[in-house]
């Protein structure tokens, strides 16, 4: 028998309790959360990076009589 299977064995019985699992949920909820957070602001980054280049062509064309 390899250990692996040796401490698969051991530990198989075990579980975690109610109050444990309710906070690996919870902790998972608030990862959830954050990562949108995060995604949200980045595409907001991302409009207005696009809309200030953007803008800042249609001026240089403007100024340049193009």
């Amino acid at each position: 028998m390899t250990n692996k299977e040796k401490y698969k064995k051991a530990f198989d019985v075990l579980a975690a309790s109610e109050k444990i699992s309710l906070e690996v949920d919870q902790m998972k909820n608030k990862k959830q959360k954050s990562n949108y957070k995060r995604s949200i602001a980045a595409a907001i980054a991302v409009l207005v990076l696009v809309t200030a280049a953007g803008s800042g062509v249609y001026a240089a064309a403007r100024h340049c009589g193009l």
